[in-house]
């Protein structure tokens, strides 16, 4: 069974107004300095952050992952009375803060109001490929909702919103795992292909 892996980007809002805060960065140093562990980063805006889980095939076990570095999250967030919620955007008029990290200022320039508005927080799901041949065909179905990753071995598919239950983050994981497969497995039986078709895997626990 292939790998999955979840990035979530949440929103960071004051604790008192829920408003956007930007004190993404301060939350995401907070956790590093407590916890030692690098997945969670600052993001394109300083009112939200990101989470990503480790490579797993058990969704169960992603789900654990996800509520710990949550949790995590919460109480970094806390000490910048703050909050961070997964939701996809805000419903206040907010003017978001561009982070100060490598790239963006290139972005913003090349996108423009897009780019300077945007708040929107997404869930995007890693499938673990076996080479890029996979991946391409994987691609050729998908078209621009997906792309090979340019640090991993995987499909990363960028479609949903960040999820507000942690069970529906796992349905969309699974369910994306699903098409993956089906969409490789179609390629590999193409007419005058001598490519086995892979085993079936299941999109249950």
């Amino acid at each position: 069974m292939r790998t999955v892996g979840i990035e979530e980007e949440v929103l960071v809002v004051s604790s008192d107004t829920m408003r956007p805060l930007a004190v993404g960065d301060q939350v995401v140093a907070d956790v590093e300095a407590r916890l030692e562990h690098d997945q969670v980063q600052a993001e394109f805006k300083k009112e939200q952050v990101e989470l990503g889980s480790a490579p797993q095939r058990s969704t169960a076990a992603i789900g654990g992952e996800l509520h710990r570095l949550r949790t995590e999250m919460s109480q970094s967030a806390d000490r910048q009375g703050a909050r961070v919620v997964a939701i996809a955007s805000s419903p206040f008029k907010v003017r978001p803060t561009i982070s100060a990290r490598e790239g963006y200022a290139e972005i913003t320039e090349r996108l423009g109001l897009l780019a300077r508005q945007q708040l929107t927080c997404g869930h995007y799901v890693h499938v673990s490929n076996t080479s890029p041949d996979e991946g391409v065909a994987d691609l050729g179905m998908m078209c621009f909702d997906a792309r090979l990753s340019s640090q991993y071995p995987t499909v990363e598919v960028r479609v949903p919103d960040v999820c507000v239950d942690i069970s529906d983050a796992l349905l969309i994981a699974a369910l994306t795992r699903g098409l993956v497969d089906a969409a490789i497995v179609e390629w590999r039986c193409r007419p005058g292909s001598c490519w086995p078709p892979l085993p079936s895997t299941s999109v249950t626990r």
